[in-house]
């Protein structure tokens, strides 16, 4: 900053100092929530300061939401101060590059929360796996370090962001969103379940020949084909690995080709149920479909995996089942909760899948003025 004889001031790092020791007195109780603050003129005494460094120093906390000023009664601490009730939700990709719907429905699930409880924040930190620099990455990691987050929940990839010594060190509360086990408590979809209640609904329309569509991450996570090979003979259904497909999420073309390819050939050689196990894949599947003269559910029927709340509902009746993105979102916020009381939460959380005529109705419940 200039002084107005065009000497550099030495006000700027005065006045962070200023706000860190302010900040840190919230942090570290001092000054409780609720709590008014000393007079004015005690804190330009106290920390030998002019009235204009003060006001800039409150101004600051005030964007952060430490403080409040309560016209001329004073200023004080914030009720639900960001360091007991922001909980950065951090998702792995700046600005969804991929096609993946996922992440702007968790985003979206966020800011429905807020809406439900406004004791809570959840600011929104958008970053690569590999946290690489950019202007995101900086914003989360001064947040930490400042103290003006009471919690993390990862998006995914928990172990890409264990490379990062400030988050990994910092005592937060933390949850991650992935499969496998980690050192934190993690939420994961139960897919076992979704490929068991996929293929028990076909079945239950008449379908016995069924082939998969699936992200191709999770096609050859260890295990997963063998278990659907082995529920296929338990439910006397046909579809072999030949039937088991691998796709990129940002690949539709692929998804297409891979469609026509299976709906070649007669009939009896042909899949009549088919399974989509990420909702991504849906779209271009049907387009396929259409461009085959296959009629749905004349010539097949079609379980397609969403995430709920789902998007527009198009024309073409498909049997939904998913997870409900806004009780993924709150499962992870009573684990994070949980270890702020002091409570040790279990390591692994698995959402069931439901149908969306399951969700509309307990949507239904929960609000009654759902549409």
């Amino acid at each position: 900053m200039m002084s107005q004889s065009g000497f550099r001031t030495r006000t700027p790092k005065k006045q962070n100092r200023l706000i860190s020791l302010l900040r840190e007195r919230i942090l570290s109780g001092a000054w409780p929530a609720g709590k008014q603050l000393p007079i004015r003129t005690e804190l330009e005494r106290e920390f030998n300061i002019s009235s204009a460094t003060l006001q800039r120093a409150l101004d600051q906390l005030r964007r952060e939401g430490f403080i409040f000023a309560r016209g001329s009664s004073g200023t004080f601490v914030s009720p639900h101060p960001p360091n007991t009730s922001h909980y950065g939700l951090i998702l792995p990709l700046a600005r969804y590059p991929v096609n993946d719907h996922f992440w702007p429905s968790l985003e979206a699930a966020a800011a429905a929360i807020e809406q439900k409880r406004p004791d809570l924040k959840i600011p929104v930190f958008t970053n690569g796996v590999d946290f690489s620099s950019n202007p995101e990455t900086a914003r989360l990691l001064k947040t930490v370090e400042e103290g003006r987050l009471a919690a993390l929940i990862f998006g995914s990839s928990y172990p890409a962001y264990q490379r990062n010594r400030v988050l990994m060190e910092t005592p937060l509360p933390k949850v991650c969103i992935c499969s496998g086990r980690h050192a934190v408590p993690s939420v994961t979809f139960d897919y076992e379940q979704w490929l068991i209640r996929a293929l028990d609904l076909l079945i239950a329309k008449g379908r016995r020949r069924i082939a998969v569509l699936i992200y191709s991450d999770l096609a050859v996570t260890s295990g997963f084909l063998p278990f659907w090979l082995d529920l296929l003979k338990k439910r006397n259904a046909v579809g072999g690995e030949h039937w088991w497909i691998g796709l990129h999420l940002n690949r539709p073309l692929l998804t297409q080709c891979m469609m026509k390819l299976l709906m070649r050939g007669p009939v009896k050689d042909r899949p009549d149920g088919l399974i989509v196990l990420n909702e991504n894949f849906t779209d271009a599947a049907l387009g396929a479909l259409m461009q085959c003269g296959i009629t749905i559910p004349n010539d097949v029927d079609i379980v397609s995996h969403c995430n709920f709340p789902a998007r527009e509902p198009g024309g073409i009746p498909i049997e939904r089942l998913g997870f409900t993105i806004p009780g993924l979102l709150e499962t992870c916020i009573d684990l994070v909760e949980a270890q702020m009381k002091g409570k040790t939460p279990p390591m692994r959380t698995s959402v069931k899948p439901v149908t969306e005529a399951e969700y509309l109705a307990r949507a239904e419940r929960e609000d009654p003025s759902f549409p």
